[in-house]
């Protein structure tokens, strides 16, 4: 089971990776929208759409990873996903509420 999660967070690392550099493309794209840099613009367009293939794969990568961690706790995955993230919540608003006290 630790070896799946290691493998999760590992594909989540990834995706964060890939959207990071979308971001920081979209920060270049701007300027270059408004000079009217049409080859520029073009070149930024190609790195994109190579990132978002990347993006795409590591998803399915993700899906996959999630389908065998929920088939280990004997779990469908919109159940796995469901607790994981009602939990999360649960510790986010517990630990605002104990900052307000604070």
């Amino acid at each position: 089971m630790a070896s799946l999660l290691e493998n999760l967070i590992e594909i989540l690392d990834r995706e964060n990776t890939e959207y990071e550099k979308l971001v920081v493309l979209s920060d270049r794209k701007t300027p270059v929208i408004i000079q009217g840099d049409i080859d520029t613009l073009g070149s930024i367009t190609e790195q994109e759409q190579e990132i978002v293939g990347r993006i795409q794969n590591l998803e399915k990568q993700r899906t996959e990873a999630l389908a065998d961690i929920a088939n280990v706790v004997n779990r469908d995955v919109e159940t796995l996903v469901f607790f994981w993230f009602a939990k999360n919540i649960l510790i986010c608003i517990r630990q605002d509420r104990s900052g307000i006290r604070n």
